[in-house]
């Protein structure tokens, strides 16, 4: 398992909210695919991010929040289809995997599962007042490999 420690720069977002289970959040991706598609506003800078607010083992799977998100400039508007948000920058436990569309629902889980227990047995911290976050760096559908390339990324303080 190769974990790194980066320092990730604030990140201002057009996202999408799906409340639920942290699996479902697949719709919500697939209508901000749609809105980026609308809004022409994606470019080679963009990146994808997934947003997740709620640990998945104190918050009721009906309750978790998570946001299917893309960069976007400050000066950006909100056109009411997408809500604005600036993820704020900090250190984060950074974990790249390559995870299949039909393997996506355990897959996930697991890595994100074991990126915790790393966290913990290296004594990290994790900070409560950021996201959970995945940078996505393609996407599996349009890709040769069939997999996304994603860093997985805890939150943590110091």
């Amino acid at each position: 398992m190769n974990v790194k420690i980066e320092d990730f720069p604030a990140f201002n977002v057009a996202y999408i909210r799906n409340v639920g289970p942290y699996n479902t959040i697949g719709s919500a991706f697939q209508k901000m695919g749609e809105w980026v598609k609308s809004a022409n506003c994606c470019g080679p800078e963009t990146l994808w991010l997934g947003a997740y607010h709620d640990c998945p083992k104190s918050t009721p799977p009906e309750k978790c929040r998570a946001d299917a998100c893309v960069t976007v400039p400050a000066d950006f508007k909100a056109d009411g289809v997408v809500q604005l948000q600036t993820i704020p920058a900090g250190r984060y436990a950074s974990y790249l995997v390559g995870i299949r569309p039909e393997d996506a629902a355990v897959d996930f889980a697991k890595r994100w599962e074991e990126l915790s227990a790393w966290v913990a047995k290296n004594s990290l911290q994790g900070d409560p007042a950021r996201p959970g976050i995945e940078v996505y760096y393609n996407c599996a559908f349009a890709c040769p490999i069939k997999k996304w390339v994603v860093d997985i990324c805890i939150p943590i303080i110091g």
